[in-house]
């Protein structure tokens, strides 16, 4: 089962980007799996 991560606009709380995270993921290391993949993505 993955979990879902989203990137927020600090003001306006819109979505920017949805990620699935891998099931067993170090919690310090989800922002940054999200980053990467939003970046991967062209976002």
């Amino acid at each position: 089962m993955t979990q879902k991560f989203e990137i927020k606009n600090r003001f306006t709380q819109e979505v920017l980007f949805t990620c699935d995270v891998p099931e067993g993921m170090e919690s310090g290391m989800i922002a940054r799996h999200a980053l990467e993949s939003a970046i991967a993505d062209d976002a």
